[in-house]
């Protein structure tokens, strides 16, 4: 997988350990509850990664097709469908683009000056895979108009089932918080970034409820101040 995109950083040797520290559980969190194809095919199979493609709807089509591959009848119920025949029907729903949140972009910002400068491109897309109008699970691809797109995501039927819950327009997107463990629906508006948290965060920002992401931003930075980036990695 290739690196995710990071923010320039002052200090080589006090800041990159941070962001690099997001970047891993970046990677780890968003495949929870799917499935990272190319690996398992792999050693199942003995299998490659997926095509990169250039069309984005084209990647996201052949990921739909891998989806379908992958469930079975063991497995259906973990990919979130109610059967193994229900994948047969299902469609791709609206793509929603995941940026993430830097560790020391968190700890660093103070309330004051534009949210939307915390917020890094993964470079991933999620599409919603629905059986008729209700959302059982998704896909993701990864890359963009010069690299390409590729499948690299399966599954996440509980995170996006929670986000279903929460889209209030097509400009939606997603927004994590890796270091945290925390995900938002967000949305830009004529009054600023906006964001809903889809999960219980354990802090004052109920479920459902959109808060100006500089207030978000603000309630978490305590907690981003605690976080261990001393650990083992």
């Amino acid at each position: 997988m290739a690196n995710l995109p990071v923010q320039p950083v002052k200090s080589r040797s006090r800041s990159r350990r941070p962001i690099l520290l997001g970047i891993l559980l970046l990677v780890g969190i968003i495949v929870i509850g799917g499935i990272w194809y190319f690996f398992i095919r792999e050693e199942e199979e003995g299998v490659g990664k997926p095509d990169t493609v250039a069309d984005q709807q084209e990647a996201a089509n052949n990921a739909l097709a891998i989806l379908q591959d992958l469930v079975n009848d063991d497995n259906y119920a973990t990919l979130g469908f109610r059967s193994r025949d229900e994948v047969n029907s299902a469609t791709l729903g609206t793509p929603l683009t995941l940026y993430f949140v830097p560790l020391d972009g968190l700890q660093a910002f103070d309330g004051e000056g534009d949210a939307n400068q915390l917020l890094v491109d993964s470079k991933v897309v999620y599409y919603p895979v629905l059986v008729e109008t209700d959302v059982r699970s998704s896909v993701g691809i990864q890359g963009g108009a010069e690299e390409g797109w590729t499948p690299v995501s399966f599954g996440t039927a509980t995170l996006m089932q929670a986000v279903a819950q929460n889209l209030l327009t097509e400009a939606n997107f997603l927004v994590q918080i890796p270091s945290l463990g925390l995900y938002f629906v967000g949305e830009r508006t004529a009054d600023g970034l906006f964001l809903t948290s889809v999960v219980e965060t354990g802090y004052d920002l109920p479920v459902g409820q959109p808060v100006a992401a500089a207030d978000v931003f603000r309630i978490l930075h305590d907690a981003a101040l605690n976080v261990n980036t001393e650990a083992p990695m």
